[in-house]
């Protein structure tokens, strides 16, 4: 899924859900992370957040995208920020509300 999207476009459409940011701990040590926010995998009573990193800013953001959208079937991501509660899947193209 987003096979044809570049890492930039990517992190374009996680930002969409929260504010990403892009971080360095160190060279070579590279994370995305939501500010403010919390972005987890939700589905048949598991819940998982998000840890993905990588060696360079294109692989890390590559990895979270990867997490985010290659979701078992009644998995989805539940984004809670700002108070707001929402579940969403990629659908290829866009997040879309869970179980539309």
């Amino acid at each position: 899924m987003g096979a044809n999207l570049t890492w930039e476009q990517k992190f374009a459409a996680l930002n969409a859900l929260t504010r990403m940011h892009l971080c360095m701990r160190a060279p070579g040590d590279w994370y995305v992370s939501a500010d403010g926010g919390l972005v987890e995998i939700v589905g048949d009573g598991i819940c998982r957040s998000g840890g993905t990193f990588g060696v360079s800013p294109e692989y890390a953001v590559e990895s979270y995208f990867e997490w985010a959208t290659e979701l078992k079937p009644g998995f989805r991501l539940r984004v809670s920020s700002g108070g707001n509660v929402t579940e969403v899947r990629w659908n290829g193209f866009m997040w879309v509300p869970y179980g539309r």
